[in-house]
């Protein structure tokens, strides 16, 4: 498991992989796993979809549990560099009754945070990007809209991108819920380790990843040679 982790850090957006990301300007928002933030987690199964909206009543819902354990174990903290300059890094999570190494939870959860964008005028464009880690397989859903799935059956340590600013409300109370299994998602079981790394910023202003993952690098430089070779071509005709 520790070796599928170590060899499956993959971006699978590589063009939003640029470096350089400044720090948060006064109105940012950025959501991530850390403790005290808000998240909730249950492992009971909701009924209907009304849990991935603004409003749901969570309130028997609980804060979920940080891995300080798995990331001692892994010793690659953090596995998501912040998204903010100089910020906490987001934790590995997961729902209360797992041993803080990342062992014996329960192997489908539901994780949801609301949170408020008062900080920009209603109506106004935003830019976004978001990094989410999963063992093993997830749903990610902004305001109820699925944004991003992995159900490719337990391939845990990729590192996925993804930008959702048109399914955010700016100016009111927005939700990220995360939908996530330990194993296979159409056969959800103990694979040994489960966590949630998610890591989010909202802005009015441009957004760029901090550090390029590995894959990404290769993608872009793949996507430049790509181009050259069609000018060449091009030019040869």
């Amino acid at each position: 498991m520790m070796m599928k982790r170590a060899l499956m850090t993959v971006a699978v957006v590589g063009a939003l992989a640029a470096t350089g990301a400044p720090a948060n300007a006064a109105d940012d928002v950025r959501i991530a796993t850390l403790p005290g933030t808000g998240w909730q987690v249950t492992s009971t199964a909701p009924v209907g979809m009304a849990w991935t909206s603004v409003g749901f009543d969570a309130s028997s819902w609980s804060e979920p549990t940080v891995l300080t354990g798995l990331e001692a174990l892994l010793g690659v903290t953090p596995t998501i560099a912040p998204l903010v300059v100089g910020a906490p890094a987001a934790r590995p999570m997961w729902s209360n009754g797992a041993a803080v190494d990342g062992t014996g939870g329960p192997d489908h959860i539901y994780m949801r945070n609301e949170f408020s964008l008062a900080g920009f005028s209603i109506g106004q464009a935003l830019n976004t990007l978001a990094k989410i880690q999963v063992d093993d397989d997830f749903v990610f859903y902004v305001n109820g809209h699925e944004i991003l799935a992995n159900k490719d059956n337990g391939f845990a340590g990729i590192i996925y991108e993804t930008s959702f600013g048109s399914y955010l409300h700016a100016g009111e109370t927005n939700v990220f819920a995360i939908e996530a299994v330990d194993g296979g998602w159409s056969n959800p079981g103990d694979r040994s380790y489960q966590d949630v790394i998610f890591d989010a910023l909202i802005s009015s202003g441009p957004i760029t990843s901090t550090v390029p993952e590995p894959a990404s690098t290769v993608l872009v430089i793949a996507g430049l040679s790509s181009l050259v070779a069609l000018r060449r071509r091009l030019g040869e005709r």
